[in-house]
């Protein structure tokens, strides 16, 4: 790799800074990030978690927006922010600037005026309202509207999306202009809305952390019209109100307690492409980290029978059996595919762990489905059959199906469903448990699986134009953070929110490529668009062999950490503490070891490049550091990961 390559890489894992303002309004503060207003706080309490114009296309794409003429008026008790944004793509163009005030009294107003400067066809563009779901879940709230007033409580458990055959979506209520919002700490919030009716929908049913309210109600349909010159003119107030300082001080201890009851949840990888042979390089790498499974998508409608040998093949070499997600046809064509299938897969028992069932037209598994599918192969193989969705939460919080003959439940994860930004990303991770624990609540009997977690979605699920829809040079569902040490924190971050919550298998990324977590042999994006170096290991892989190495480890209980996501075990040789820094700036954590030395790893900045080209010798690499009267004390930089280990 030469030296212009080098820095284009180590640029791309370091993740570019985002610059976000502060702004104060009386108790009230908020960040603005790109156009919109973050993190919302009342005397430090939360209060809303974002505020921002959407514009989307008739495929749900969320169009960026290019910002000009932004202007910053702020002082210690108030603020004024203008700017013009534009959102160009494909045949959507519109174009809208913003006045966003907070007055001495801590009362926000964003408003939005916009033009069409085209004639498209768009789904949605409007102000949305993030609400934060921790204070507000289970609480009381109150709107009203020209039909009247609606009152209730936010759900605690996610409160599902049921969609119509009229193919419109039922909010959690009806929609509203106003609404005021009560916290558990005993103050409450309150929007006015002006310019168009808002609804709310439960945004966990995508792993996303907040309720969104959102204008224009999904009633008046899905398609929508502009003409050029169309105006679009929107207005949100904020008031907040009894809501007492919070308590400022934070503690860089990490307090860890006792056993959870659960353990690390066995975790394994999707095959990407079965019937393209591994590299030596990749091998080595895959190896190294220990998948407990290898998940192969076999498509019994497109009758892909010459991908079970190779899928087999990869099992063997990498001493993992494999998770195969079924797609079965409908029932007039069934039979004779899984016939085909179960004279296939006859003999190799001991190489299949699970099968996940998936119906050609079902969101979610019919129960009729599992049954076929459990008749035909239980024969053949001794897996764990899994129903559910080869979609999100979404879809299994909506039917609600029974399990049926099924063992477990099955749904996919991945952050960007709404948005992109890293904040957005974090907050994700929040949301994770949430979909496992209302699943456990609704089906008290299964086992839970979470089948892939990605970075980007792997397809369009909404997709109604069949248009291509890409952010850059690279395909929609690859994200160039894959290579980066953010990509590493933030799926320590979505393993540790999982297995907290009990899950019994979750499967990552792909093995190999610019979706996985080793690199191909073959270059296919140009290294500016997707900075990485051939048959190299991304900085995930490090994470994923720990998780793989630690499997069955006793989950120990912790208090949060705002900037980390951590993991604390307990197994036959010690324990094991797992951090990663969720912020760019750094951060120190105390640990109370008890014992005089530990044994560390780190990977930052400053090594990342060495770990990655070394992978099974850096996995295997620790440093002996001494305690402090029995606390360790350690200083993770931008996106770092560190492991700790030591004997009680």
């Amino acid at each position: 790799m030469n030296e212009s390559d080098r820095e284009l890489l180590l640029t791309a894992r370091r993740v570019a800074p985002m610059a976000p303002v502060l702004l104060r309004a009386g108790p009230t503060s908020a960040l603005l990030v790109d156009g919109d207003l973050r993190t919302i706080r009342c005397n430090g309490v939360e209060v809303v978690r974002r505020i921002y114009v959407a514009v989307r296309d008739l495929d749900w794409n969320t169009l960026p927006g290019e910002m000009s003429n932004l202007n910053i008026v702020s002082n210690a008790n108030s603020f004024v922010v203008r700017f013009t944004q534009r959102h160009s793509m494909g045949k959507v163009d519109f174009e809208w600037t913003a006045l966003i005030s907070g007055d001495e009294r801590g009362h926000i107003t964003y408003v939005m005026e916009g033009e069409a400067l085209g004639d498209f066809a768009y789904a949605k563009i409007g102000i949305c309202v993030h609400h934060s779901v921790e204070g507000f879940r289970g609480q009381p709230f109150a709107g009203a509207a020209p039909g009247g007033r609606v009152t209730g409580l936010l759900p605690d458990m996610i409160g599902p999306q049921i969609h119509l055959d009229d193919g419109t979506d039922l909010p959690l209520f009806d929609p509203f202009d106003q609404l005021s919002l009560s916290h558990e700490g005993g103050g409450s919030v309150r929007f006015v809305f002006a310019g168009d009716l808002w609804e709310m929908e439960d945004q966990r049913n995508w792993t996303d952390a907040s309720f969104k309210s959102a204008s224009t109600p999904a009633s008046l349909g899905y398609v929508h019209h502009a003409r050029s010159g169309k105006r679009i003119e929107q207005r949100v107030e904020v008031s907040s109100k009894g809501f007492r300082e919070a308590d400022a001080t934070a503690s860089d201890a990490l307090v860890i307690g006792a056993p959870t009851g659960f353990e690390v949840a066995a975790i394994g990888l999707c095959i990407a492409q079965p019937d393209v042979p591994l590299s030596s390089a990749a091998r080595d790498v895959l190896v190294g980290i220990g998948p407990a499974h290898l998940r192969v998508d076999i498509d019994l409608v497109e009758s892909p029978e010459a991908l079970i040998a190779p899928a087999l093949h990869r099992s063997n070499e990498l001493g993992a059996p494999l998770e195969i997600a079924l797609h079965v046809p409908r029932p007039s064509e069934r039979q004779p595919a899984l016939a085909r299938f179960a004279a296939e897969i006859e003999g190799h028992a001991a190489d299949v762990v699970s099968v996940l069932i998936f119906g050609e037209g079902e969101e979610s598994t019919l129960p009729d489905t599992t049954v076929d599918v459990v008749k035909a192969l239980s024969l053949v193989i001794s897996a764990t059959f899994i129903s559910g969705t080869n979609i999100y939460f979404n879809e299994l919080n909506r039917h609600r199906l029974s399990k049926g003959a099924a063992d477990g439940l099955v749904w996919s994860i991945n952050p960007q469903i709404h948005a992109v930004d890293e904040i957005s990303l974090l907050e994700n991770l929040e949301a994770q448990p949430d979909s496992v624990l209302s699943a456990r609540t609704l089906w008290p009997d299964a086992s839970l699986h979470v089948s892939p977690v990605t970075l980007r979605p792997r397809f369009n699920a909404v997709a109604s134009t069949g248009e291509d829809f890409s952010l850059g040079s690279i395909p929609w569902n690859t994200d160039p953070r894959q290579t980066t040490l953010f990509a590493a924190v933030w799926t320590l971050g979505s393993a540790s929110a999982l297995v907290h919550s009990g899950v019994d298998s979750i499967t990552y990324f792909e093995d190999v490529g610019a979706r996985g977590v080793v690199e191909a042999s073959v270059r296919i994006y140009s290294v500016e668009d997707f900075p990485s170096v051939l048959d190299t290991a991304f900085p995930c892989a490090i994470v994923l062999a720990d998780l793989c190495e630690l499997r069955g480890a006793q989950v120990l209980d912790l208090e949060p950490h705002e900037k980390l996501a951590v993991l604390a075990l307990r197994h036959g040789n010690g324990q094991s503490i797992l951090l990663g820094n969720l912020s760019r700036e750094s951060a120190q954590v105390r640990i109370e070891a008890g014992v005089p030395s530990c044994r560390v790893r780190v990977l930052d900045v400053s090594n990342v490049e060495r770990a990655t080209q070394a992978f099974n010798e850096f996995i295997r690499a620790r440093s002996e550091l001494t305690t402090k009267d029995g606390v360790l004390t350690v200083t993770l930089d931008s996106y770092a990961y560190v492991r700790v280990d030591f004997e009680p």
